[in-house]
């Protein structure tokens, strides 16, 4: 088992603190970034309380094979999960594909990732598969007054298991991985899960399917015309249906995850390691004025400017090791 804390001055480092997600980060006002972290993970579960201090624009793509949900412990009036404000009686759920978050300033919350394998394990067929659909639908019915302690009992665990390095058998980690799925029951609201209409066939799940695709296609060389095929949608559709999902065209968010790696890795890698034209064109920019032009858009600075700093200057980790 394992506790961390990061504290981080720049959106890169959020980023690569949630690989292998892609994902974005963006500021919405200008000033200094802040965001904080701490980290419970267990083989089968991690628990992440992150804190963002300005707002945000949280866009990208999540691995598959997980259960996720967001239990909220403080958000604003401007908070949205896929463009809903954040209800006191739902947890935001996703089992893959596309993120979008609008993050408020002073956005704090846990996100709770449940390895699929350990849901097959310990919670029964029917109850898995209306957790199945709600995912699938992005909300998590919760009990009346359920959000504010079960925050709250995560929230403990996370900042125990970071205080300092500690022994745990075994055993003790499966049983904590057990109690942490019956908090998780305990929390639903049973009645409205088991009532969440399955979504199988809807246009979402046909965009959600060409969202799953590009996490492991190769980002750089996909064309929207694969993606219409794995959806099995026209490109007016699929279209339609990534903009309701991020606000960007297909094509614009294809170009902000090839932007954004590129400039993790340039932030990754000393200057001396490889030259910027050959990272941008191994991220599928041939041209490299015009995407000189993209980057210092995206980003305020020029590629070269992002590369001389030095690596690592904007993130603080300490990591408490656990062994289990």
């Amino acid at each position: 088992m394992e506790g961390r804390t990061l504290v981080s001055s720049a959106p890169c480092a959020t980023e690569a603190a949630w690989q292998p997600w892609s994902l974005c980060v963006t500021v919405e006002e200008p000033g200094r970034y802040g965001y904080r972290r701490r980290d419970l993970t267990t083989p089968g579960q991690v628990l992440c309380w992150e804190t963002f201090e300005p707002p945000c624009r949280l866009r990208g793509l999540a691995t598959p094979d997980l259960l996720v949900l967001a239990v909220p412990l403080r958000v604003g009036p401007r908070s949205r999960y896929r463009g809903t404000p954040v209800s006191p009686d739902r947890l935001p759920a996703l089992r893959c594909g596309g993120v979008h978050w609008i993050v408020d300033r002073g956005q704090s919350h846990v996100m709770w990732l449940v390895a699929a394998s350990l849901i097959r394990r310990h919670i029964d067929t029917d109850l898995r598969g209306a957790l199945e659909r709600a995912a699938g639908a992005h909300s998590l019915p919760v009990k009346p007054n359920a959000v504010e302690p079960l925050g709250s009992k995560l929230l403990g665990l996370i900042n125990e298991a970071t205080r300092g390095p500690q022994t745990w058998p075994p055993t003790a980690v499966a049983s904590l991985e057990q109690e942490l799925l019956r908090q998780l029951a305990a929390a639903i609201d049973v009645p409205r899960l088991l009532n969440v209409k399955p979504r199988v066939s809807s246009l979402r799940a046909r965009i959600e399917r060409a969202l799953e695709y590009l996490q492991v296609a190769s980002l750089p060389s996909v064309t929207l015309s694969e993606l219409r095929e794995v959806a099995g949608v026209s490109q007016r559709i699929l279209e339609y249906g990534i903009q309701e999902l991020s606000d960007l065209t297909p094509l614009g968010f294809w170009h902000l995850l090839r932007l954004h790696a590129v400039r993790r890795e340039l932030i990754a890698c000393n200057a001396d390691d490889r030259p910027v034209g050959e990272i941008a064109y191994r991220w599928g920019f041939r041209q490299h004025g015009r995407f000189s032009g993209y980057y210092r858009t995206a980003f305020g600075e020029l590629p070269s400017q992002t590369l001389a700093r030095p690596a690592g200057a904007a993130t603080r980790t300490e990591i408490a090791q656990v062994p289990d």
